[in-house]
């Protein structure tokens, strides 16, 4: 049972004597109660806080899911790797897609960067919905390309599309923050345009103004 921290106990006091309070508080009583705030209460609280606040509790749902980005993040990397070092077999396969070999390129540098971005906890989200896409190709072009089992690349893609929905918050957070980034990008080259404008109506009014007028004199002159 948690005592409020300001709970109070009672003494009595039969003989002249000094009592200091928590806070420096002197007086005198003799034969009467003295109410005495009870600091040890107070203590005993504010430890209990401060131990349920620095208390964090891991659950064993975000350690599996983070077990299996680390196993997906080391198979994209061999795989990344093996397209940018020019394997023979990825040659080949890229070679019958006939899509070029900046293609193979492209893919191992997508598989990479998705790699280390499951390795990163705000872009965990962002990478596991890429490497899904990446993936969801795999399988159309094994599938319709190549002729090739597509069982490989579909269970890289429910992998990677299992991470991308338990981490749809993260995925939503900086979606949101992209938003809204650019939203500010826009109104501030909006407003800067607007007041380099005006600026440039202002200055340029009363010099084409005076140009005329002196045009005109200049005129008048030879007339």
């Amino acid at each position: 049972m948690i005592t409020h921290p300001w709970s109070f106990r009672a003494e009595s006091v039969l003989d002249p004597c000094r009592i200091r309070g928590q806070h420096g508080c002197r007086g005198r009583a003799r034969g009467r109660i003295v109410v005495v705030p009870n600091q040890t209460h107070q203590e005993d609280e504010m430890s209990t806080i401060g131990t349920a606040t620095r208390t964090r509790k891991v659950r064993p749902g975000t350690v599996a899911l983070w077990i299996l980005q680390l196993i997906l993040a080391s198979q994209f990397v061999m795989a990344g790797v093996l397209k940018l070092s020019g394997n023979e077999a990825m040659v080949t396969m890229f070679t019958e897609i006939g899509a070029g070999h900046w293609f193979r390129y492209v893919v191992g540098v997508l598989e990479v960067a998705g790699a280390l971005g499951l390795l990163v906890p705000r872009l965990c989200g962002l990478a596991a919905l890429g490497l899904a896409g990446v993936m969801a190709g795999a399988v159309v072009t094994n599938v319709f390309v190549l002729g090739y089992s597509p069982v490989v690349a579909f269970a890289f893609l429910l992998a990677a599309g299992l991470i991308a929905w338990f981490r749809r918050s993260a995925i939503r957070e900086q979606l949101a923050r992209l938003v809204g980034g650019l939203r500010r990008s826009e109104s501030r080259e909006g407003t800067g345009g607007r007041i380099r404008s005006e600026s440039r109506e202002e200055t340029g009014g009363p010099i084409r103004s005076e140009s005329r007028e002196v045009a005109g004199e200049h005129i008048r002159a030879e007339g």
